[in-house]
């Protein structure tokens, strides 16, 4: 009798474990099927795929289709990404979304919310082990999250039909424009799309208001500590960086066929792994290379940024929907804390200006670089004991589209963008 007892009582346990499918739902590729949370709060519909990766380094192909029902139910796709020096992980192809609709009948379309994840164009993924949607479906919306090409698999630029640049940013909008075509299969409006994200999500928030190609993909956006106009988020020479990535492999050529072929000879995992060692002196900032450039103008390619963010926005070329910006107080402790004993015994404000500061003047550049010391430091070496006032200075780097006061700090209530 006990043992009874205690199997009806496992099994009610088990069956709160045991998926429970939702009803199939057809979108533009096929028939899939999600899952409803274990609280029977909202609905999840997992890895759907969006597009495909066809080439490497080129813009996202057409989305899959297929017959059956899709199991929208695995949530462990990534793009290949590096996850320690000696540890890859992900996938090349992995262009995935995940819809998550609250199960309550809506009287109306539900709007969306649409996040883009962080990690300096470099890691991350739209997991729900980190974004999942407890926090928003029980407001009465519908969250998408998705992966983007990351690293040099989304951002080489070599200005060449082959790679053109802005592959991961073109995943982006492979991802809002799959959003437009099915929303509505969940319940969701269309014409209600709010986009927003963190750091290199942000930034990409910023990128879709000044691109061509997300013209009329989103209503609303909302930046959380960093845009395009943030120097770490922009290439400036697309070409140089490649060159200098190649340099890690024993190669030495400015010709972008030939790049193009040694790229193409390594695995996702090699291209991971190698990495442009930073100018010593320079922020851990400095590391992130592979991002969102200008692309040449190519027959037969969609440009996704036709010019540099500032030239766009102070021309009023983006497009004009209500915006939200703000940013966390003392954000630059999170990179000084990258650094260690020895990095940090090397920091230097001449050798740690900004890359968009275009400073032909030695004496100038080295009368800035002093300033800024003066501004941040006073008269004090950089050391450990006040890595936390060097920080500020990293914070400035961050999000230089913001107001400086003297201390380095930035005033409250004064966020701003155009």
């Amino acid at each position: 009798m006990l043992s009874t007892k205690w199997l009806v009582l496992w099994s009610l346990w088990a069956a709160r474990l045991a998926r429970q499918p939702t009803a199939p739902v057809r979108v533009s590729s096929g028939l899939l099927r999600g899952s409803i949370a274990l609280d029977g709060s909202h609905a999840a519909y997992l890895s759907i795929p969006y597009a495909t990766v066809q080439n490497r380094f080129q813009a996202p192909g057409p989305e899959p289709k297929w017959d059956g029902i899709f199991e929208a139910y695995d949530e462990n796709v990534k793009c290949t990404q590096r996850l320690t020096s000696s540890i890859i992980m992900g996938q090349e192809d992995c262009l995935v979304l995940n819809v998550y609709t609250p199960t309550s009948s809506p009287r109306s379309p539900l709007p969306i919310l649409v996040f883009i994840h962080g990690g300096g164009f470099r890691d991350g993924s739209g997991s729900p082990f980190l974004y999942g949607p407890q926090y928003l479906v029980k407001h009465g919306v519908i969250l998408v999250t998705f992966n983007y090409r990351l690293e040099i698999l989304g951002f080489l630029s070599l200005g060449t039909k082959e790679a053109p640049g802005n592959a991961g940013m073109k995943d982006q909008v492979a991802a809002l424009r799959w959003i437009k075509r099915n929303i509505r299969a969940f319940g969701g409006d269309p014409d209600n799309v709010t986009i927003f994200g963190e750091s290199a999500g942000s930034a990409s928030v910023s990128y879709h208001l000044i691109s061509p190609m997300s013209k009329g993909l989103f209503h609303k956006a909302i930046m959380q500590s960093g845009t395009a106009m943030s120097p770490w988020s922009f290439q400036f020479q697309p070409l140089q960086v490649a060159k200098s990535y190649i340099q890690q492999f024993g190669y030495t050529t400015g010709n972008t066929s030939e790049i193009y072929k040694i790229l193409m000879t390594k695995s996702g995992q090699q291209l991971m792994k190698t990495r442009v060692p930073r100018e010593e002196g320079d922020i851990v900032l400095s590391e992130n290379i592979f991002v969102p450039c200008v692309e040449k103008k190519i027959p037969g390619i969609e440009q996704f940024l036709p010019e540099k963010p500032f030239k766009l926005i102070s021309e009023g070329n983006y497009h004009k929907v209500p915006i939200v910006i703000g940013y966390n107080n003392a954000e630059g402790y999170m990179f000084t804390a990258k650094e260690n004993a020895t990095t940090i015994a090397k920091l230097d404000f001449y050798k740690a200006l900004p890359r968009d500061l275009d400073i032909q003047n030695e004496e100038d550049k080295r009368a800035i670089a002093n300033k800024l010391k003066e501004i941040y430091m006073g008269d004090k070496t950089i050391s450990k004991e006040n890595i936390v006032e060097f920080s500020h200075y990293e914070e400035t780097r961050l999000r230089r589209h913001l107001p400086v006061s003297q201390n380095g700090r930035q005033p409250p209530g004064q966020t701003r963008f155009f």
